[in-house]
């Protein structure tokens, strides 16, 4: 078994360095057995059968040194990232070794690019910012639905090869910090006071919130009684 492992790297070695024009990637370091024999386990654990029956007991044969050579390169931390984004989608089939390569990377589903680009003032993140800086944004304005679609998923899959091939993202953009509202002070006494100075003085009035109860003007009684007789009177005397 060891023999075929072996056997499989060479062929899939011997098919990556061959000379291309078109091929520019930088070669990288193939995953080390032990990483893949730790990310055999924890496929075999989490989707059991269909994982088995897809790659195999164990990453001696062919799939194996597929695997290998995908996630060439790759970090422990990015590998980590990799399973992280892998049980948060959900799946009840495991990934291509690609697909699971993508999710190293943190790259984003179609849809959920799209959902973010929808919301045109959203908080992107660096791979969406490259999708929009690789989309048509003046066709993508000006077409239907379905042409649009077309577009985008053209700027994804032109993103996603930049990122996969090792392509850097741009800095993600300064959180821009919310002004923080002054702490009211309330005035003092003295400054109170010296507003309403300024009031009076400008309308020309006295101060009737100096003793509020003299601003109230007591009705004379005694008037408001010869007021009443001398009107009634009159009335009278003229029926």
């Amino acid at each position: 078994m060891q023999q075929a492992h072996k056997v499989a790297i060479s062929a899939l070695s011997s098919a990556s360095n061959k000379p291309s024009v078109i091929d520019e990637t930088p070669k990288r370091e193939m995953l080390s057995q032990d990483a893949t024999d730790k990310l055999w386990l924890r496929m075999a654990a989490r989707y059991g059968h269909s994982w088995v029956s897809q790659y195999g007991a164990s990453p001696d044969r062919f799939a194996g040194a597929e695997w290998r050579l995908t996630l060439a390169g790759l970090t422990d931390e990015q590998i980590r990232v990799g399973f992280d984004n892998d049980r948060a989608r959900g799946g009840d089939w495991p990934p291509s070794s690609t697909g699971f390569r993508a999710m190293c990377f943190g790259i984003p589903s179609f849809d959920s690019v799209a959902v973010q680009v929808t919301k045109r003032h959203g908080n992107w993140t660096p791979f969406v910012r490259l999708v929009w800086h690789n989309l048509d944004t003046y066709q993508f304005s000006r077409v239907d639905t379905a042409t649009a679609n077309r577009l985008l998923r053209a700027a994804y899959e032109v993103t996603r090869e930049h990122v996969m091939r090792g392509g850097a993202l741009p800095e993600p953009s300064p959180a821009i910090e919310a002004p923080k509202a002054k702490a009211h002070k309330p005035a003092s006494d003295e400054v109170a006071r010296a507003a309403l100075d300024k009031i009076a003085a400008a309308i020309g009035g006295s101060e009737p919130w100096a003793n509020p109860v003299a601003a109230i003007t007591t009705p004379n009684l005694a008037e408001i009684e010869a007021g009443l007789v001398q009107h009634y009177g009159a009335a009278s005397g003229e029926a």
